[in-house]
């Protein structure tokens, strides 16, 4: 109920998150979601997170997000190269490729942390 609240557009603002599970843990956006869960639980403030997210099966908002990042670069891929937002996907591959940090350099920095090696598709990766 709370997790598309709280991922909204994460496509866009998840690749600009560290993918370090502790930094993550600490986000208000995690915070938020075990604070949910908690509540849902009615257990104590003071509760284990882990346990908390355990009990109701849920893993931490950074997994999904991840997955949706991955999924969204794909269906950009997919794009009519005229389309605007294939544009934008290309100068972004380009200002990655004149070692600029980009939207594209940080979905690279994601994959290579999940060592997603052939992730992307090599007509498009210019790196």
């Amino acid at each position: 109920m709370i997790t598309p609240i709280l991922s909204y557009n994460c496509e866009i603002w998840g690749a600009y998150q560290k993918q370090d599970f502790k930094t993550w843990d600490s986000s208000p956006i995690e915070k938020t979601h075990v604070h949910f869960c908690k509540r849902y639980l009615e257990v104590s403030n003071k509760a284990s997170k882990a346990a908390c997210r355990d009990e109701l099966g849920r893993f931490p908002l950074i997994v999904g997000i991840s997955e949706k990042i991955l999924n969204y670069i794909m269906y950009l891929f997919e794009k009519d190269e005229h389309s605007i937002v294939k544009q934008a996907l290309l100068l972004s591959i380009n200002l990655h490729s004149n070692c600029n940090t980009s939207f594209y350099s940080n979905i690279m920095e994601l994959s290579k942390s999940y060592n997603l090696t052939n992730f992307f598709p090599n007509n498009l990766d210019k790196t």
